[in-house]
C-alpha cells in the first residue's frame, strides 16, 4: 500500500513539473492535492458520511472557505453545471462558471455570487435531512375468547333401600322414603325438601 501511495505521489508532482510553476493556477494546484487527499482516503479504506449541506453565508469570488468546498461538492454531482468538479475549497473562475450555470438553471440571475436566492436555492435541495423511521411495535390487544359452560343438572330418584311399606297408623322413628339427588355439572346445596304424598290408600 505504501509502495502504491508513492508512486501515485510521485506521478502527480511529476505532472505539475512537466507544465511549470506558471502554467498552473492555484484552484488547479489545490485541486490535484484534494485528489491526492481523496486516494490517500481510499488506499486506507475510510469513507467520508454523506450530510445534509446547509449554506449560511454568501459567497464570491476569491474567497476560501469550507463553505466554498461545500458549494463545489453539490455543484460536482451535476456534471452539465461543473463539468471540471474540482473540490478546492477556493472560489475560483471554474467555480464562477459553475454557480452562473447553476443560476440559469434556476431562473437566478446569473451573477456569480451565491447570494440569499443562490443559497435558498441550494438550501431547498442539498440543506435537508432525512428523517430516522423508528420501527414501532405495534400494540396487540389481547383476544379473550368467551369460553361456554355446560348447564348443570339434577336428578332425584327414590331409593328402594329406605322405603318402609309396613307402617301402621301410630308408627315413629321409622324411614319412610330415601332419595338419591345427583348433581351434574354443577355443586348444589339442598336446604328443603319437599314431599307430596297421594294416594287413596295413604294415610298422613
Amino acid at each position: 500500500m505504501k509502495k502504491l501511495l508513492a508512486i501515485t505521489l510521485i506521478a502527480s508532482f511529476a505532472f505539475v513539473g512537466a507544465f511549470g510553476a506558471n502554467a498552473v493556477t492555484i484552484e488547479e494546484l489545490q485541486a490535484q492535492i484534494a485528489t491526492l487527499l481523496q486516494q490517500i482516503a481510499a488506499l486506507q479504506g475510510t469513507t467520508t458520511p454523506t450530510t445534509a449541506t446547509c449554506f449560511t453565508t454568501d459567497l464570491q469570488l476569491g474567497m476560501t472557505s469550507s463553505d466554498v468546498t461545500s458549494l463545489q461538492t453539490v455543484l460536482a454531482k451535476d456534471p452539465a453545471i461543473y463539468p471540471e468538479g474540482l473540490i478546492t475549497g477556493y472560489f475560483g473562475p471554474l467555480t464562477l462558471a459553475a454557480v452562473k450555470k447553476y443560476q440559469a438553471a434556476n431562473n437566478i440571475p446569473t451573477t456569480g455570487y451565491v447570494g440569499p436566492m443562490t443559497r435558498a436555492a441550494l438550501n431547498a435541495k442539498y440543506c435537508v435531512t432525512t428523517p430516522v423511521t423508528t420501527p414501532t411495535t405495534p400494540v396487540t390487544t389481547p383476544v379473550t375468547t368467551p369460553v361456554t359452560g355446560t348447564e348443570g343438572t339434577l336428578s332425584a330418584t327414590t331409593s328402594p333401600t329406605f322405603v318402609e311399606t309396613t307402617l301402621k297408623k301410630g308408627d315413629t322413628q321409622k324411614a319412610v322414603l330415601a332419595a338419591k339427588l345427583e348433581a351434574k355439572n354443577s355443586d348444589i346445596s339442598v336446604q328443603r325438601v319437599d314431599v307430596n304424598i297421594s294416594g287413596s290408600s295413604i294415610q298422613p
